[in-house]
């Protein structure tokens, strides 16, 4: 649908059980705010490397669905 789409997610790396919280923004407005989506509970012990992945779900057409991404920026705070 032509639609830009900013997503984030915040990793605050407390020992043992961590937080997740996902960020939004769809209007495709550039520098609005983004919407901080529900915040999940994670638990650090036995994970192996964690992973970015994008994907698109094909809809109910025959037509092709593409996914385009222009950027994956990654940052860590000392």
């Amino acid at each position: 649908t032509n639609t830009w789409t900013r997503v984030g997610f915040y990793f605050d790396g407390t020992a043992t059980t961590s937080v997740i919280t996902p960020y939004y923004e769809v209007t495709g407005v550039d520098g609005a705010a983004l919407t901080a989506g529900t915040a999940q509970n994670i638990t650090l012990s036995g994970l192996e490397e964690m992973h970015v992945v994008f994907g698109v779900k094909a809809g109910p057409s025959a037509a092709a669905e593409t996914l385009q991404i222009d950027y994956i920026r990654c940052v860590q705070l000392r």
